[in-house]
């Protein structure tokens, strides 16, 4: 992916696959100084006015010699890398404003844009000419392209030459153009009372060439060197778990989502066959993915599990994308990874959902018709039970099972009644409460259960606390369940009961259950509260009172946190708005 060319040559516009993605924009290069001034030599004025009169005129050849010198010097440079065009313009003036005997040379280098974005100069401008960017309808002529050429580099086009230096000195300019294209232009002024040399526009045509060659490589090293970074850091940092396999299938780029995804490191992935980085179950529909998009050159699709570190597999699905070379076969594949993990938990609890949906409609038509019949058997059961044990010759055997009748038929009834409050909450609109007042009502509804138990209450919340917004009923059913489940956890006769409440915030009031029973694991803190879970024997629960106590909370804009460790109870804590 970071290769450099060696040819001199363009590719045409149609030898690679066109993409409609758009152009990638070059930023203005970062340097040190936009407009300076190169060295050349330590000669002044007078003196560089007398070697005008006196010296030969330099040829061809030395023009040459010195190009050549240049490129050696840019070839063996100490620098790291290849130098850019701000160091490269600035060895080849200083190089050849010696050797042209005191002319003044002045470069500016543009990318388009509104302002020139490189200015070199042998001598210092005046100070109103820095920032002039325009080339002369000769120049333009000269090299072979027009104004839409200037307009499109970002010059202006003028009839004559405009100075840098000083006024009526005699001077002209050159376009530097390498690969049909306006990189800048060369200004070449003489002292006023100079006349130009006769040879020089030439000389200077040569070493426009031969600096235009030069910075158009240069262009083209940065470009390559910038695109390739920018392409890495788009991989790099895109949040998208992206691959790019060779035709061996061998991973040759992989990006920073996707060893996230899979929770490898770099070096475990690149270099790899992408058939080795899934699971057994999904090599062979990945291999047949992977060998068709390299002979059809077509996007395929295909759905593979990704191992992770936690020893879960993660569903994915892999876009398998073609990489077209010049003679439009298929080079490498990208491969662009899309988690579908949690989707497919998203797509679970939709159907949970619906789930619970057709059961809260089953219930409503289900209680409806076994309350009627429920309540006869219970009344009636209940009647015979009192009668029977009020009879001293009744049989201690019938006696007991008709209390087990009373009892199941109660239970029926609590777990109908249940099932409605879990499909059809009450409509009740809510009411300003003192939340002391709502929590000690449901510790008195409570009182038989903390008796059985024999269990300690303390009941510790003041009766300063804010108001809490509510529907009273649907309050009462939330900390009776609580209760009830803390009494039902804590061993009996030495179960400690403790109830506290502060406030959180300004606008909530947290409300606290604390037991000293043995605890729930870690892993079912969350479970818990799932419709049907429960961590009671069977007959004992129905699994629905800490979900209806959670939707009851989310309906008033409250909440539920749990806190436990095993052996050492259990902390529940409900938060609620306070009333306006």
């Amino acid at each position: 992916m970071n290769e450099s060319r060696e040819d001199d040559g363009e590719q045409s516009d149609d030898e690679w696959e066109s993409r409609d993605s758009g152009p990638v924009p070059l930023p203005p290069a970062r340097r040190r100084s936009r407009v300076g001034q190169v060295t050349t030599g330590t000669q002044n004025r007078a003196a560089i006015g007398a070697g005008i009169r006196t010296a030969r005129t330099p040829t061809a050849l030395t023009l040459h010699d010195v190009a050549h010198e240049c490129a050696q010097l840019v070839r063996q440079g100490s620098s790291p890398g290849p130098l850019d065009e701000e160091a490269l313009l600035e060895l080849y003036l200083a190089r050849m404003g010696a050797v042209l005997g005191g002319r003044r040379l002045v470069v500016r280098i543009a990318r388009g844009g509104a302002k020139v974005d490189l200015v070199r100069s042998t001598a210092p401008l005046a100070p109103e000419r820095r920032d002039q960017q325009c080339v002369t309808n000769e120049a333009l002529r000269m090299a072979g392209l027009d104004p839409d050429d200037a307009a499109l580099a970002g010059f202006g086009v003028v009839d004559d030459y405009r100075f840098d230096f000083d006024d009526g000195a005699q001077g002209f300019d050159v376009a530097l153009v390498d690969g049909g294209r306006l990189l800048g232009v060369l200004g070449v002024e003489y002292h006023p009372g100079m006349a130009i040399p006769e040879p020089d526009p030439a000389l200077l045509r040569i070493f426009a060439a031969q600096l235009s060659v030069a910075l158009g490589r240069a262009r083209i090293v940065e470009e390559a060197s910038y695109l390739s970074g920018y392409l890495a850091s788009l991989l790099e940092d895109a949040n998208v778990p992206i691959l790019v396999i060779d035709r061996k299938r061998r991973v040759q780029v992989v990006s920073r989502a996707f060893l996230e995804l899979t929770e490898k490191r770099r070096s475990e992935v690149l270099h790899q066959d992408l058939t080795e980085l899934v699971p057994e179950p999904s090599k062979q529909p990945l291999l047949q993915a992977v060998l068709r998009s390299l002979r059809d050159g077509e996007l395929a699709t295909v759905d593979v599990s990704l191992p992770a570190a936690d020893a879960e597999r993660r569903e994915a699905v892999l876009d398998l994308v073609s990489i077209l070379g010049p003679e439009r076969e298929v080079e490498a594949l990208l491969v662009i990874a899309r988690d579908l993990t949690a989707i497919r938990k998203l797509e679970e609890q939709v159907v949970h959902a619906e789930k619970l949906a057709t059961l809260g409609q089953l219930a409503a038509g289900v209680v409806h018709e076994l309350n009627n019949p429920l309540t006869s058997i219970s009344v009636y059961a209940e009647r015979l039970h009192q009668k029977a044990s009020e009879d001293p010759n009744a049989d201690p055997t019938d006696v007991e099972r008709l209390g087990r009748i009373v009892q199941a038929a109660e239970r029926i009834l609590r777990f109908t009644g249940d099932l409605v409050t879990y499909a059809r909450p009450a409509t009740e609109p809510p009411r300003s409460l003192p939340p002391a007042e709502v929590v000690e009502q449901a510790l008195v509804f409570c009182e038989h259960v903390v008796r059985e138990t024999q269990a300690e209450v303390e009941f510790a919340m003041t009766t300063d606390l804010p108001a809490i917004l509510g529907v009273r009923g649907q309050l009462h059913q939330v900390f009776i369940n609580l209760i009830t489940n803390a009494c039902h956890a804590m061993p009996d006769g030495a179960g400690k009961l403790r109830i506290e409440g502060e406030v959180t915030g300004k606008r909530s009031v947290a409300i606290h259950v604390h037991d000293n029973g043995a605890g729930i694991p870690t892993e079912q803190c969350e479970t818990i509260f799932e419709p049907f879970f429960s961590t009671k024997g069977e007959g004992e629960g129905t699994g629905l009172g800490l979900s209806i106590v959670r939707n009851i909370l989310q309906q008033h804009g409250g909440a539920i946190e749990v806190s436990s460790e095993l052996g050492s109870g259990t902390t529940f804590t409900v938060t609620l708005p306070a009333a306006e």
